[in-house]
């Protein structure tokens, strides 16, 4: 707690300079390759209880990144600091965390309550401990009655649900976990999505998860990183992410966007020459004959093409004054369009994106 003396001696407490450091500060981490730089000068804060994602396509540095906060990698430039201490110089096993990888490392000749309790055993717990410890782990992923089964028999989805409980059961403060779902079929990993979540919650554990999918970033996370180029693009809620795309990247990489050309955006009378905007398909209205208003962009169109997506029909056309690329909207499944129909396409000013041509600097 600092006290600063006041005049005529009165005194203030300071607390904001009181509080408990983040659970996580990486600070201007740089990472080369031979002469490719995989991370330049990438900073993140993580809040203990916090689920971060960091989410790019292959390449852009966010497993490069997991792996230098896990130990496994050392930066050339730039610190990483766990609850306050700086970690940057220790081993993986000095460092209060896990990792859960994508293959998941299980031992093939340990059953399944051996490969909980492995770390335990390893540290030389009491037995009693080591047996309360993991069953809690089993329990808490949905495995009790499988101790005594080797992995062989497992299904893919139980395999995780080990991999998770051997890192659970050492209570980390961070959990790292490097696209686990790689390997499981779309069904399941939905269904794994939601029970991650739960558990993180249950927990109170900060995790650390990397993947370049989506929809998994969207449905579990508090926060998403968005990497390209090896630099946070972007950092911000699932809802800020998505709504609010800083740059055409993040704004084409996390869900689809229709980016407006500078002939469009002129007759559209959106902001300056260079500037750049996006329309998200859910919030484009397709009409062979709207009614425009001030409060609307009213672009006329040439459909391309229809394809039916569920609950929804995509609908592809030619904005008039494009550059070649074609947009898409989600319309009815009742709603009748051909290719060649002359439409236009109806979005709210309040529904336009505004984007950032390029983005210098990390969050």
């Amino acid at each position: 707690m600092i006290i600063n003396e006041m005049e005529k001696g009165n005194l203030e407490i300071d607390f904001s300079r009181t509080s408990a450091p983040p659970l996580l500060r990486i600070e201007n981490i740089v990472k080369r390759f031979a002469s490719t730089r995989i991370l330049n000068q990438v900073s993140l804060t993580i809040e203990k209880g916090e689920f971060v994602t960091f989410l790019g396509p292959s390449g852009v540095g966010k497993t490069t990144a997991l792996r230098i906060i896990a130990g496994f990698e050392k930066p050339d430039s730039g610190r990483v600091y766990l609850s306050g201490e700086d970690v940057t110089d220790l081993p993986p096993y000095r460092r209060n965390l896990h990792t859960v990888f994508q293959h998941y490392a299980l031992f093939p000749h340990y059953d399944v309550f051996k490969n909980v309790a492995f770390s335990l055993e390893l540290k030389k717990f009491p037995k009693d401990e080591i047996r309360k410890r993991t069953l809690e782990a089993l329990e808490l992923v949905q495995l009790l009655g499988f101790e005594r089964r080797k992995t062989g028999e497992l299904s893919g989805g139980q395999m995780q649900r080990v991999a998770l409980a051997r890192a659970l059961v050492g209570r980390p403060a961070l959990l790292l976990l490097d696209e686990p779902m790689g390997a499981l079929d779309f069904k399941l990993r939905k269904m794994m999505q939601i029970e991650l979540k739960n558990i993180q919650k249950k927990l109170g554990i900060s995790f650390i998860y990397v993947t370049h999918d989506q929809d998994e970033a969207l449905t579990m996370s508090d926060r998403i990183a968005v990497f390209n180029n090896g630099r946070i693009e972007q950092l911000g809620t699932p809802q800020e992410i998505y709504d609010r795309p800083r740059t055409a990247f993040v704004a084409e990489f996390v869900g689809t966007a229709n980016i407006f050309s500078e002939k469009i955006r002129a007759a559209a009378g959106l902001g300056s020459e260079n500037a750049l905007f996006a329309a998200r398909p859910e919030k484009i209205l397709v009409h062979k004959n709207p009614v425009c208003s001030p409060q609307t962009v009213c672009i006329p169109s040439i459909v391309i093409d229809t394809a039916y997506a569920g609950s929804v029909r995509q609908v592809f056309f030619n904005p008039e004054n494009g550059n070649g690329k074609a947009w898409v909207a989600y319309a009815g499944n009742s709603d009748s369009f051909s290719p060649g129909d002359k439409v236009w396409a109806k979005i709210k000013v309040e529904n336009v994106i505004s984007l950032c041509q390029k983005i210098e600097v990390n969050q």
